[in-house]
């Protein structure tokens, strides 16, 4: 086991599990199934948290694998686009504000009736 994995169990201090799932999930280590897993379930319910630091800290890629990897839906987006533009992260909101309009647009094709 890494050492961040066992600070990730062992740490009850959030921002600093947050940090850990978002480096060892999108980091270039190699994870275990069972670890990918945790730290997916863990970003999956607290995303909310995870946007405004991965925003604040203008972590771009981090962002980008976010929205990859399916994580944002569409209230996600919408706090996640003001969050941007309220901290003149530019590039941040126009990328959010693209896949936004693709994953709304992805999702009204879904659900249209062909008869």
């Amino acid at each position: 086991m890494n050492t961040q994995d066992e600070a990730f169990l062992t740490t009850k201090q959030e921002p600093l599990k947050l940090h850990i799932t978002l480096s060892r999930y999108f980091g270039t280590e190699p994870l275990s199934p069972e670890w990918q897993l945790r730290y997916h379930q863990f970003l999956t319910r607290r995303i909310r948290a995870v946007l405004p630091l991965v925003i604040k800290e203008n972590q771009m890629s981090q962002l980008r694998n976010l929205v990859q990897d399916g994580f944002l839906c569409g209230a996600i987006y919408r706090d996640a686009i003001l969050l941007s533009a309220e901290l003149n992260r530019t590039e941040m909101t126009a990328f959010l504000l693209k896949h936004q309009q693709e994953f709304s647009h992805k999702n009204t094709d879904s659900l249209s009736l062909d008869f």
